[in-house]
């Protein structure tokens, strides 16, 4: 793997500016080639925690025209806002900067995964695209059974399932393999037109707390997730064959 700019994998930090740079630009022209973006749903940059939006709209525009993708700022496709988005946030949350989950490593081990699965500069040199590891990644998560293990320190997959609204539900699955320092959540939206992916993320929080607090309040959207999406445009989900790869509550 090419050094990244601001270092290898397990360094935090704002890995890159506008204008896009071409090794990531192809990324994305690749992922709208394969109609990646069809398997995420709607999200906004607005966070929960911080009130306000943590992409800016230029660079969301610029991402959103290489990728074919409506520019609806602070809204969009989820893929695009949450995976290539974030890596051009600077807005500091309770958690760190958003983009240390696709560059810290905590998220990709979780997974089981090296360290350095998420990192955009993988696909720099023609692998895979960071969209297609992150989509190869989390889109099995949610085929998990409901209970496997149990938290502690063996590894675990939780899954659970909320009605939202008819035609509506939301997706959490919590995932550690053995050994991990952290768990990762992916959330999800069961639609009438199948699952839609918004985000994955580490944590650090206990998992049967996090699973207690969404006990504790009525089933709703999370995670900066949007219920409502826009036709799909046509277009093949092609997903590597290897998996190289917004946080629960009292998470980012």
């Amino acid at each position: 793997m090419s050094t990244p700019p601001n270092g290898p994998a397990g360094t935090t930090g704002i890995p890159v500016h506008l204008p896009v740079p071409s090794w990531l630009a192809r990324q994305l022209e690749r992922d709208a080639t394969a109609g990646l973006f069809a398997a995420w749903g709607r999200s906004t940059v607005v966070d929960e925690n911080v009130g306000a939006a943590v992409v800016g709209r230029d660079a969301v525009a610029a991402l959103a025209e290489i990728s074919g993708q409506a520019d609806g700022y602070p809204e969009g496709n989820a893929g695009l806002l949450h995976v290539y988005g974030y890596l051009f946030s600077d807005v500091l949350t309770p958690y760190g900067l958003k983009s240390d989950r696709w560059l810290d490593g905590m998220l990709a081990e979780a997974l089981g995964l090296d360290s350095d699965a998420f990192h955009p500069r993988a696909g720099a040199a023609g692998g895979p695209t960071m969209l297609s590891r992150v989509t190869a990644a989390a889109r099995p998560l949610f085929d998990a059974s409901p209970v496997d293990g149990a938290p502690g320190g063996g590894g675990f997959t939780l899954a659970r399932r909320d009605a939202i609204s008819p035609g509506l539900a939301a997706l959490t699955v919590l995932r550690r393999v053995p050994g991990a320092a952290a768990t990762a959540l992916a959330y999800a939206l069961e639609t009438p037109d199948g699952i839609r992916l918004i985000t994955l993320f580490p944590i650090a929080a206990d998992p049967g707390g996090v699973l207690a607090a969404l006990d504790a309040e009525a089933p709703r959207l999370r995670y900066n997730a949007l219920g409502s999406a826009p036709p799909i445009r046509a277009g093949s989900l092609d997903l590597p064959d290897h998996a190289a790869g917004d946080r629960a509550p009292g998470t980012q």
